[in-house]
């Protein structure tokens, strides 16, 4: 597995490293766009292939995310998820949190503006209240065995 800092494209950089408690930092800084997020997906990918099953993603150098790159976000946290994992994101760019906010995806992403907000993130037990409500909501839905 590749540790170190990438170039993606000409416009984003990707530093990755191994934090404490196996959490899997990925630093991103410029642009995540059409350009970059295929890069992106190939090292998140690599990380999830390879065991990561704790993604943080530090996205407090991003001048500028668009769709492509909110797609790859989705996606690895849907790996991660399926896997047992989960992904955290770090971000205080006013910019690049509103581009979470406008899609709602602050709603189903784990989203901080520190980065120790964001461990705590993995450290907690239960899933976060929104995933209970939707649990509640599917049982309740099932037909009774009983019926």
């Amino acid at each position: 597995m590749h540790t170190g800092s990438r170039e993606h494209a000409r416009n984003l950089a990707v530093t990755d490293r191994e934090l404490k408690d196996g959490i899997r930092l990925f630093e991103l800084t410029g642009e995540l766009d059409s350009r970059s997020a295929d890069s992106l997906q190939d090292a998140l990918d690599s990380a999830i292939d390879h065991g990561a099953g704790r993604v943080l993603l530090d996205l407090s150098g991003l001048t500028f995310c668009d769709s492509t790159g909110l797609r790859v976000i989705v996606a690895a946290y849907h790996a991660l998820t399926m896997g047992g994992g989960r992904l955290a994101i770090v971000c205080d760019d006013d910019r690049v949190l509103r581009v979470f906010r406008v899609t709602r995806l602050d709603r189903l992403l784990s989203v901080s503006t520190t980065r120790e907000d964001a461990i705590e993130h993995f450290e907690s037990a239960l899933p976060p209240r929104r995933w209970r409500r939707f649990a509640t909501r599917a049982t309740s839905a099932r037909p009774s065995a009983t019926a």
